[in-house]
């Protein structure tokens, strides 16, 4: 099947409606692109306690999710709803059910386009060592770091290699939980249990990587050590 063009695609979803599955700012900022740059219809998804919050007023209508905050995580609730509505797209956001490789497999089934990545490719890059190995073989440059999983034995020999700071990481989770930062090596151990149990109620996996964390600043200037404002990265 030929790719459709943009001009296609907007003919198809002016003035209907695309549901954001998400709250806050990724809502709000969705919601308008939708409706400046696809005049579209943005619908959002809100509990109880959200109807009300202001991202919701960017929105021209919402989806009512009951009053449990752990709605937005429900897949087969959105979908069910969203089919109600007739929506006939769903954009995932970031944070939330937008990790989840089955929102986008659902969302087909269901006859409701997925405004994200397909389901295959979430899983190949939802695992750090994978998504690691796949770099390093296309030649892309990687922080250095452990090359699998560690245990306290194995991280404290990373760090050996390739000294602190570090950070450890839960392999397969996103969204910056599970990240710690280790800047002593008295710290390690206690981050490292940490870090695994963040992983294991979040995720599932109580694996977690390490890697150096980035030196950033001009050459002619005393380097410093930043983590990022928001960790996302897979590597």
């Amino acid at each position: 099947m030929a790719a459709k063009t943009f001009e296609q695609v907007l003919d198809e979803v002016r003035g209907k409606p695309i549901l954001v599955a998400n709250r806050g700012i990724p809502a709000r900022r969705i919601c308008r692109a939708i409706r400046e740059r696809f005049a579209a219809v943005p619908v959002m998804t809100a509990t109880d306690i959200d109807k009300a919050a202001p991202a919701a007023s960017s929105a021209q209508e919402l989806l009512l999710l009951g009053s449990d905050p752990r709605a937005y995580l429900d897949l087969d609730l959105i979908i069910a709803k969203a089919k109600q509505r007739g929506i006939i797209a769903i954009h995932p956001g970031w944070g939330f059910a937008s990790e989840d490789e089955r929102f986008p497999q659902k969302c087909e089934e269901a006859g409701i386009t997925f405004i994200g990545s397909k389901a295959d490719s979430m899983n190949l890059l939802g695992n750090k060592v994978q998504v690691r190995k796949i770099a390093k073989r296309l030649g892309i440059p990687v922080v250095p770091g452990s090359e699998g999983a560690v245990d306290v034995p194995a991280a404290r020999k990373v760090v050996d290699e390739i000294t602190l700071p570090i950070m450890l990481k839960a392999e397969g989770g996103g969204g910056g939980r599970g990240i710690f930062l280790v800047r002593e090596k008295s710290e390690l151990e206690d981050a490292f249990f940490k870090a695994s149990a963040m992983a294991q109620a979040s995720f599932g996996n109580p694996r977690p990587v390490c890697g150096k964390v980035p030196r950033t600043g001009p050459p002619h200037r005393n380097p410093g050590h930043r983590r990022p404002a928001r960790q996302r990265v897979r590597l």
